[in-house]
């Protein structure tokens, strides 16, 4: 299902969301969940379906499992060089 979305401020959802294809809204505030609703439904069928289709697009680019596994081993990786590099070798 390609659709537009509202999401709150929370965790990694703005990491994940644009305005490009969704909303942000503050966590726990009612009226913002109202406001980004309200401007997602009042946006044509058109820009809807253009909003669905690029967060679809944006999420299968960013947000798979091949991608999460790539940056989370370069991530360790990259730890694990670092304290390779502050630690000094010992002598046998």
């Amino acid at each position: 299902m390609q659709l537009p979305v509202v999401v709150s401020d929370v965790a990694g959802l703005p990491e994940l969301v644009s305005e490009a294809f969704g909303r942000i809204v503050a966590p726990a505030d009612s009226d913002a969940l109202a406001q980004g609703l309200a401007q997602v439904l009042s946006a044509g069928p058109g820009e809807r379906a253009t909003m669905g289709t690029a967060g679809r697009a944006h999420v299968i680019a960013h947000a798979n499992l091949q991608t999460e596994t790539a940056r989370l081993s370069a991530l360790l990786h990259e730890v694990l060089v670092r304290a390779a590099v502050r630690r000094p070798a010992k002598d046998v």
